[in-house]
């Protein structure tokens, strides 16, 4: 290594690197056929789409909170207790889905005395099929998820709400704070800038109030790990106005053995790479067009992918990332969009100039 490339690498200045001095690199020779044949065989696309013919609720309260549970019964007292106790003026209610939990979860909801509190008890299905029924059940013109083992500022409703009336804004999102496992408070998590709202805010349903009409005619698809990712490609897509506010509205406790956390060596991690498929045909399907957010963010998804398949065996990580290439480059036509950021050229790079080898070295260095 030259004393030049050790000191740009030192000062963080790999992208500079790999844009001007790296790029031009030996491509792999591929066969697409069975690179789709060695994933499927990994880990099967089950081909689920989020669009879905089904018949919304009409609004009789301002909100309904969705509580999706399964096995939560550590957490669930204290989630609902933020719920119950919220100060606001505005009507709402309380929805738990109990996902055909093991534990003692039912129980401790059974024994929870709330008029605002309306229990759904349906066999296991995992956290789209909870969320989904709630959903489907709600009464509220607008929806906010909270998840069975986090829980939500007790004005959180009425900030969020208040915003949303106010602006007249299909959504509005809060700032939300890490809590760890044992309740002990970690950082603050606040938006980054406010250039582009579609593009920077939490591809997350929860820490936000989304009016329920947004979701007519789709919910979270099922059977996939990374079911959210149909809030930054279907939903916020779909939104007139979104808008931010500064108040902490959502505690997130980080939780070992999450779907996130866990994700890396599981054969699930693939996922990450259907389901953008499948929403990107959902997106066509419901004519909601191809933009340079939207390839930026697909770009990506990418680097996030490759994160998420860290631990899977070397073999099925280079199927992954040939197929995931394949894919951007059959359905985006790279000189349509102009990208000037040096970040979004590498990456696009990668997408049209095959080499596993640089994919690696670049997203490990990034």
């Amino acid at each position: 290594m030259s004393r030049i490339e050790k000191v740009i690498r030192y000062f963080g200045l790999y992208k500079w690197w790999f844009h001007f001095l790296e790029s031009n690199y030996q491509e792999d020779k591929i066969d697409l056929n069975r690179t789709r044949e060695e994933l499927v065989e990994y880990n099967p696309n089950v081909k689920a789409s989020c669009i879905q013919d089904y018949v919304m609720n009409l609004n009789k309260i301002k909100a309904s909170v969705i509580v999706p549970a399964y096995n939560a019964e550590d957490y669930i007292e204290d989630c609902l207790n933020s719920l119950i106790l919220q100060k606001t003026q505005y009507s709402y209610e309380i929805i738990v889905v109990n996902d055909g939990s093991t534990d003692g979860t039912l129980d401790l909801l059974k024994h929870i005395e709330c008029d605002k509190l309306r229990i759904i008890d349906k066999s296991n299905g995992g956290i789209s099929s909870a969320r989904n029924a709630g959903i489907r059940d709600a009464l509220g013109e607008y929806l906010i998820f909270c998840d069975a083992d986090d829980y939500m500022d007790v004005k959180a409703i009425q900030h969020l709400i208040e915003k949303a009336e106010r602006a007249d804004a299909d959504i509005v999102e809060g700032t939300f704070r890490y809590i760890s496992e044992v309740g002990k408070m970690g950082r603050i998590v606040k938006h980054k800038n406010t250039r582009n709202k579609l593009v920077n805010t939490f591809g997350v349903p929860w820490g936000k109030c989304i009016r329920k009409a947004l979701f007519q005619g789709v919910c979270f698809p099922c059977g996939y790990w990374f079911e959210d990712s149909i809030i930054h490609q279907i939903i916020l897509p779909r939104a007139n106005k979104i808008e931010w506010i500064e108040d902490v509205v959502y505690y997130y406790r980080t939780n070992s053995k999450g779907a996130t956390s866990s994700s890396a060596g599981n054969s699930k991690s693939i996922d990450s790479l259907w389901v953008s498929m499948s929403l990107f045909g959902d997106r066509k399907k419901l004519g909601i067009n191809n933009t340079m957010d939207y390839y930026k963010y697909m770009l990506n998804m990418l680097r996030l992918g490759f994160h998420r398949t860290k631990l899977l065996p070397d073999n099925i990580r280079k199927d992954f990332y040939y197929e995931y290439a394949a894919f951007l480059s059959r359905n985006f036509e790279a000189q349509k969009f102009g990208l000037s950021e040096l970040d979004f050229a590498n990456i696009q790079n990668l997408v049209m100039n095959i080499s596993y080898s640089k994919y690696c070295e670049y997203f490990s260095r990034t």
